[in-house]
């Protein structure tokens, strides 16, 4: 410990020249024994040397600590482990916290590999095309929806799945009343279309009283979970 900075006197033990040399002791009785005038005070610390161990009081207050448990970078987590202090270094962009499966600890996992998330979700305009791709209002995980004709897109995800197993769901706004009959559409995978880790192919059906047929939707919500 360095840096106790006051008034040199013999009764203060291990004092010397000021400061507390590295590993001397201090005989604090003495030091309760100074003169009310020869007291350091909280004013004559101005510097406080490495903690190496030890155990804080309950009720302890720090601020602007420094520490260091490894190759520490701006960013990294510190949890408690077996009493002490342990660091996660920190995660990508595309990582997420979670709890590990011994429920022991904290650990980083990637949104496309993690399980039971929502992987993907867009929401976008099918009456456009830009390119040969709708307009996109928002999503995650999504690059682009591709326009592959009335009614018909390919949701193209950012990040991969980990596999083909995963489901979709989603709803599409009603774009008008055809002959004055109640107009409902459906979104539902294309048969025979793409489903892959990389995409997926929807399409939109109309139904009214007299049939039905394939129609583009000015708001269509798609989610997918694995």
């Amino acid at each position: 410990m360095s840096g106790i900075i006051g008034k040199r006197d013999s009764r203060g033990a291990g004092i010397v020249g000021g400061q507390v040399p590295a590993n001397a002791d201090i005989d604090h009785d003495s030091l309760a024994n100074f003169a009310s005038n020869e007291h350091y005070t909280q004013a004559n610390i101005t510097e406080l040397g490495t903690v190496t161990g030890g155990t804080l009081d309950a009720g302890a207050a720090l601020s602007d600590v420094t520490m260091s448990l490894g190759s520490d970078v701006d960013g990294d987590l510190y949890y408690r482990a077996s009493d002490k202090l342990a660091r996660l270094a920190k995660g990508s962009g595309s990582q997420t916290l979670k709890m590990n499966s011994g429920a022991t600890a904290p650990e980083w996992v990637t949104e496309s590999t993690a399980t039971n998330y929502v992987k993907a979700w867009v929401n976008f305009d099918g009456t456009t095309n830009v390119g040969g791709n709708c307009t996109i209002a928002e999503d995650f995980n999504v690059t682009t929806v591709s326009d592959e004709g009335t009614g018909l897109y390919i949701v193209n995800f950012d990040d991969a799945m980990e596999d083909a197993n995963y489901a979709i769901t989603g709803v599409c706004e009603v774009q008008y009343a055809l002959g004055g009959s109640a107009r409902t559409a459906n979104l539902s995978i294309q048969l025979g279309g793409t489903y892959t880790t990389s995409a997926v192919e929807i399409t939109l059906r109309f139904v009214i009283s007299g049939g039905s047929g394939i129609t583009d939707s000015p708001k269509v919500c798609v989610v997918v979970f694995r």
